[in-house]
């Protein structure tokens, strides 16, 4: 039997985390694919206007998530989602993984779907 290192786990379970949840929202985007562990850039692709980074490890650092996925989203002009598969959460529950963006992208986005008022 073949022992995979901590390593190459981390990166199995980063490329299944992309898969599962690619396969996930096809139904909004029906060409999403993931993009490999390891891969600069957004880990979803074929998903126009939206910026998906995953995460799936047991420490996380919300912050350097937000510095990694923003900046770069925001100079394509992508929306940026962090998603966050958390310990114990596996393909069976991705409805109830954790997306993560700053406040004023939450904002914008309630404000663009009529939520709120103009004044």
């Amino acid at each position: 039997m073949k022992r995979i290192v901590p390593s190459q786990s981390r990166k199995h379970r980063g490329y299944d985390t992309q898969r599962v949840f690619a396969e996930y929202i096809r139904g909004l985007f029906p060409y999403a694919e993931p993009t490999g562990a390891g891969r600069p850039g957004k880990d979803i692709l074929s998903t126009p206007s939206v910026y998906f980074e995953l995460k799936a490890r047991s420490k996380f650092d919300p912050v350097a998530a937000l510095k990694q996925t923003v900046a770069p989203a925001l100079e394509v002009g992508d929306l940026p989602i962090i998603i966050m598969r958390m310990n114990g959460q596996g393909p069976k529950n991705v409805g109830k993984w954790v997306a993560l963006t700053e406040v004023d992208v939450m904002l914008k986005l309630l404000k663009e779907a009529g939520y709120g008022s103009d004044s």
